[in-house]
């Protein structure tokens, strides 16, 4: 049977949860992941709310073959917060750094196993640069759309080539991993899109899409009663990329229409205008909450009436498929990468606020479209985005391998 080692690279990752998944399927060889704590002296005397975040890494890889790295995660850590103060350049050379130290911790963890072409390693982009693969298939799992086509989308949507020499450090990495794999694994058609549009060669590439975690899956009422308040809910990180500049404007549009609502925001502030991020913060309107765990994330999702994610650049955000799986209304961008089709099961909006708007009150205003988003959302969550569907891929991708 052909076993897979897995590299999560740092920060929290999609990929613990396929080490589990891969696990109970007995195809788990060794997990390299982000940094999980133990007793050490580190987590002791790390803030609650950062402690309970690294905790919250280990739920999905309890109990399995997996090892972690503290010192690289201290690095990239130190590089978002380098990023968040405008330190853009400096912090590029410290995140790339935090990638290449992960690269060759799991390298040495890599080296220990068997070398041969039975052995899967499958690598998240960026994180592969130091890691001798021998007789081994390499298969980069790419879960944002490819980088040469990241600074146009993030000006205007759109896909289009930037020279390498202006791109990052890091995504020097990931192209570097692009072309050193024998396959590529993309998270959504929008993904895989990107990558072709870049000269990427189609049959090297494999679509997944993310399966909700099981928190979201747990039966709920669909709807919410409505009380006259309309309550929007976006979660992820709370920088540009997402779209936090379209929701200012939806905030503030919907405020001078005089529209009844509340907005709650989810996450940590990455690369954002200060005016933007103190305008959204003082606005009453606006609730904010940093870090939750997965089970919070769930309850906020029942208790919104739609969730809202209007992302420039993602890969296929499983943010918006446990929104789907919770059964709520989901308006997004084409760029999310979400399994939606239009008007069935989610509505895809242009990065435009007034359209954004426009759905908000088409979607408040006709039950019957809303009830049926909610319960085609809910349905597509358990079928098209099922742990099923996502391991059938990667067996079929282990045997595609060793052929």
């Amino acid at each position: 049977m052909n076993k897979f080692s897995i590299v999560s690279g740092v920060s929290k990752s999609h990929l613990l949860r396929t080490m589990k998944l891969v696990d109970d399927r007995k195809m788990l060889r060794i997990g390299v992941t982000s940094y999980i704590p133990s007793n050490s002296w580190f987590i002791k005397f790390a803030p609650p709310k950062i402690r309970n975040k690294f905790y919250s890494r280990s739920e999905d890889i309890h109990g399995l073959n997996t090892t972690s790295n503290l010192v690289a995660e201290i690095v990239y850590q130190v590089g978002r917060w380098l990023d968040r103060h405008k330190f853009h350049t400096i912090s590029d050379k410290v995140v790339a750094c935090s990638f290449l130290m992960f690269s060759y911790f799991a390298n040495s963890c890599i080296d220990r196993i068997p070398d041969t072409k039975s052995e899967i390693l499958l690598v998240r982009a960026g994180f592969g640069c130091r890691i001798r693969k021998g007789n081994r298939i390499f298969i980069c799992d790419a879960s944002l759309a490819h980088p040469s086509t990241l600074p146009t989308l993030l000006v205007n949507g759109e896909l289009g080539i930037t020279d390498i020499k202006f791109l990052s450090s890091v995504d020097r990495l990931i192209l570097r991993d692009i072309e050193y794999a024998d396959r590529i694994l993309v998270n959504s058609d929008f993904v895989k899109d990107s990558f072709v549009f870049a000269g990427v060669n189609e049959s090297k590439i494999t679509v997944a899409y993310l399966p909700p975690l099981p928190h979201f899956l747990k039966i709920t009422k669909t709807s919410r009663v409505f009380d006259g308040t309309i309550k929007l809910l976006f979660a992820g990180g709370l920088e540009e990329r997402k779209g936090i500049n379209i929701l200012h404007k939806l905030v503030e549009q919907l405020c001078l229409s005089n529209v009844n609502f509340q907005l709650l925001l989810i996450g940590n502030w990455g690369r954002v205008e200060p005016e933007v991020r103190e305008s959204l913060l003082k606005n009453p309107k606006v609730k904010h909450r940093t870090w939750v765990s997965q089970t919070e994330l769930a309850e906020e999702m029942s208790r919104a009436d739609i969730f809202i994610f209007p992302s420039y650049a993602e890969g296929g955000a499983r943010v918006v498929t446990e929104a789907m799986a919770r059964g709520k209304a989901v308006i997004t961008s084409h760029n999310s990468g979400s399994p939606i089709t239009h008007g069935f099961d989610g509505i895809i909006s242009k990065l435009d606020a007034d359209e954004l708007m426009s759905w908000i009150h088409q979607i408040i205003g006709n039950p019957s479209l809303r009830h049926s988003l909610e319960s085609n959302a809910r349905i597509t969550a358990q079928t098209r985005t099922s742990d099923y569907n996502y391991c059938q891929i990667l067996e079929k991708l282990s045997v595609v391998g060793t052929n």
